[in-house]
């Protein structure tokens, strides 16, 4: 059942979720669907694919998902959605897709990391993302065994507003990802440095979003391997220095990026604090 984009109106019924037992795909992204998700999607027992991306449905990711063994796709990702994030423990490892945002001015969607983790099989995820969410826990070394991951985007909602998020250090095992192309963690209380080990990533890792976290310590110069990196963004985060200029900015024009890399966004704390020395960014906080 694909119809993205077709200006679907209404809610989703549980009776005609019933009645599609033997779906695989479920796919309604991008119309105007209002409601909640019904409890009845888990008659859907072959489900393998399911989108409700940027609709504008509420309530809360039901319980009865989890019970999916066959599940690999799960996006809800721009809606009104808030609440818990069930755990998906029971999944047999098939889940590879999870993307969650939501649209709620009011209410947040939780995202408790130590418990997805852990009682989420990571061999095979490929793509996480939670941006808005309300974080908690911490990303732990057992990432190191989803070997497969391409894409970790984890956003606090609220930091200002005392939602530390995230708030242990970001592990060393990030760098044992080979085929980890995006990796962007914004708006947590991570008061630490940034692991050298990354810079492992060198020939895959495209995009290193790491903004409003309170890092500290030396920008490790290993960032300077990252031949494939188009992003990096490091700013606001007050106690983190460096010199990016070295790492990045080319030796006869400092202000100019190094011929070879295919940096387009580079930016840090090189304004005023001169926390960050940096000739070339495209940005200065």
């Amino acid at each position: 059942l694909v119809c993205s984009c077709c200006g679907l109106a209404g809610s989703i019924s549980a009776e005609s979720l019933q009645q599609f037992g033997r779906v695989r795909t479920f796919e309604l992204d991008r119309n105007r669907l209002t409601g909640t998700i019904p409890a009845e999607v888990n008659a859907m027992r072959f489900l393998e694919t399911f989108d409700v991306s940027d609709n504008d449905l509420n309530g809360t990711v039901p319980l009865e998902l989890t019970s999916l063994s066959q599940l690999q796709s799960l996006q809800v990702d721009g809606n009104r959605i808030s609440g818990i994030i069930p755990s998906f423990g029971g999944n047999q490892g098939e889940l590879r897709t999870v993307k969650l945002r939501t649209e709620n001015d009011t209410e947040s969607l939780s995202l408790r990391l130590s418990d997805f983790f852990s009682e989420f099989p990571l061999i095979n995820l490929r793509h996480l993302e939670c941006l808005g969410c309300d974080l908690s826990g911490r990303i732990p070394p057992a990432i190191s065994s989803a070997s497969n991951l391409q894409n970790l985007r984890l956003s606090n909602r609220d930091k200002a507003a005392g939602d530390v998020g995230i708030a242990e250090a970001l592990p060393s095992e990030l760098g044992s990802l080979q085929r980890l192309e995006a990796l962007e963690v914004r708006n947590n209380a991570i008061e630490s440095s940034i692991p050298s080990e990354l810079g492992q990533l060198g020939d895959v890792l495209a995009r290193l979003i790491l903004t409003n976290n309170d890092l500290t310590g030396v920008i490790p110069p290993e960032l300077g391997a990252l031949e494939a990196l188009e992003v990096l963004e490091l700013q606001q985060n007050d106690g983190l220095t460096g010199d990016l200029t070295t790492l990045f900015c080319d030796a006869a024009d400092p202000t100019s990026i190094q011929d070879g890399l295919q940096l387009s966004t580079l930016s840090s704390d090189c304004g005023a604090s001169g926390r960050v020395e940096c000739g070339c960014c495209t940005e200065c906080f």
